[in-house]
């Protein structure tokens, strides 16, 4: 695939970016940015003769865990997720944001993209395995995803942050770098074990993705903000992560699943995918994504996810 969209940044954070109105009644907070979204997209993209709204609900674990609510509620967490995107679909309807497709990154489209690329990348030799230190429950006899052990930020000290990147000052690490980290199942502090994961190859990378950043049409302000990731060079991305946890399994593992922010931003191929079925079109989002591709494709993103979306994501692609 060829990287051919366009990332329009909005300079607030996702917190900043909804109107609270529309937050409070869906009751999910900062991670709901369809609002934001919705006002972005109509009027940027209004003066284009044709384009299409899409909104594919990431199911991502962060701040609000589908897998524990799950277990809450006694469901599965594919039930949570279509509970919710039913009863967000018909809040937004209630304030008149609509959408060409309403969809969610846990869906067959999404799975079959993420493999995809994913076994693109490891045919070309881009995925490695390594062994890590990781966070472990011995209380509930199971390894820590970083959204489910909490700490203060190694970089601000900021309270009560997961354990991949800081709400706060924007800084990404690793579960073990967390300062007095509580799991919370046991809300006690976990134990360092060793476990297996599997890696992305970014540093193979590193000069395409500067190039391509150096060249691109987002703001000054966004390039300097992704320039920091090079200075001091870029290292691998983990892209694994051990059960349990809600998402897709990585082909050749049964205790293995690709991190959310590998699959998530894929979701929008995905979901582009399911539009085009949906209204009878006969190109595939692939066709739509490709070198020679006439289309234009245009994210709109907050600040704190610009990592995702600007520098692991197009080192996929």
């Amino acid at each position: 695939m060829c990287i051919r969209d366009s990332l329009i940044v909005d300079e607030r954070t996702e917190k900043e970016y909804n109107p609270f109105i529309v937050n409070r009644a869906m009751g999910f907070g900062k991670d709901t940015i369809i609002a934001g979204n919705e006002m972005n997209a109509r009027p940027h993209l209004d003066n284009k003769l044709q384009y299409d709204f899409l909104r594919s609900v990431v199911r991502k674990a962060k701040r609000y865990n589908k897998w524990l609510k799950a277990e809450e509620e006694n469901i599965s967490p594919e039930k949570l997720v279509d509970k919710y995107m039913k009863a967000h679909k018909k809040t937004l309807e209630a304030f008149q944001v609509s959408h060409d497709c309403y969809y969610q990154t846990h869906s067959d489209e999404n799975k079959k993209y993420s493999e995809l690329i994913y076994n693109t990348a490891l045919e070309n030799g881009y995925i490695k395995k390594q062994n890590i230190k990781q966070l472990y429950d011995e209380d509930k006899k199971l390894f820590l995803a970083d959204r489910y052990v909490q700490g203060n930020c190694p970089k601000c000290d900021a309270p009560d942050q997961y354990g991949d990147n800081c709400d706060v000052c924007g800084a990404k690490y690793e579960a073990t770098e967390l300062i007095n980290p509580l799991s919370i199942f046991s809300k006690k502090p976990p134990v360092i074990k060793d476990s297996e994961h599997l890696f992305f190859s970014l540093t193979k990378l590193e000069a395409e993705i500067k190039k391509w950043i150096d060249e691109s049409s987002l703001q000054e302000s966004v390039i300097n903000k992704l320039q920091e990731w090079f200075k001091d060079g870029l290292m691998d991305w983990d892209i694994s992560r051990d059960a349990p946890y809600f998402g897709f399994k990585i082909p050749g593992f049964e205790d293995k699943f690709f991190y959310v922010w590998l699959d998530a931003p894929i979701g929008y191929i995905g979901t582009l995918e399911k539009f085009l079925k949906d209204s009878k079109n006969k190109a595939s989002a692939k066709d739509l994504w490709s070198e020679d591709s006439k289309h234009e494709i245009y994210h709109f993103i907050g600040k704190d996810i610009l990592n995702f979306h600007a520098l692991f994501w197009p080192a996929l692609l």
